[in-house]
């Protein structure tokens, strides 16, 4: 059976006495090395990513709002609906798969945490050039 072109992440979630939460992670699968957040959706229905990295994993939490994460690794493509009703869940997705972020609802927040920095050399933007890769 093929395994799945992600993994999910589960930081610890705290229930604090005012009925709020907190959740943190320490341990991670990798060194984090950049922390960025996505956000300002003014709109439904607008698309992120649709880029690949040689390099660069990322994890994915989704703070508020929901969207829809198509992954393809050029053989197949799977599609996971990542929503803010549990803000501590995080998907992992490795180095040479194809990410898209589809159907992103109006008020939508992102936080990724990226193993390296950022280096425009380390994306793949064009989806015949990772096919090109890939099939290698």
């Amino acid at each position: 059976m093929d395994s799945s072109l992600y993994t999910l992440i589960k930081l610890p979630n705290i229930n604090l006495q005012d009925e709020s939460s907190i959740f943190f992670g320490e341990d991670f699968p990798f060194e984090v090395k950049r922390i960025f957040y996505l956000y300002g959706f003014n709109r439904d229905g607008i698309l992120r990513g649709d880029h690949a990295h040689h390099k660069c994993k990322q994890i994915l939490f989704c703070l508020d709002g929901e969207y829809v994460l198509k992954l393809d690794n050029g053989f197949r493509e799977e599609y996971f609906i990542h929503t803010s009703s549990q803000p501590n869940i995080g998907i992992m997705i490795d180095v040479l798969t194809w990410i898209r972020l589809e159907k992103i609802s109006e008020g939508t927040k992102i936080l990724v945490l990226a193993s390296h920095k950022y280096d425009e050399s380390d994306y793949i933007r064009n989806y015949d050039k990772f096919k090109d890769i890939i099939t290698k």
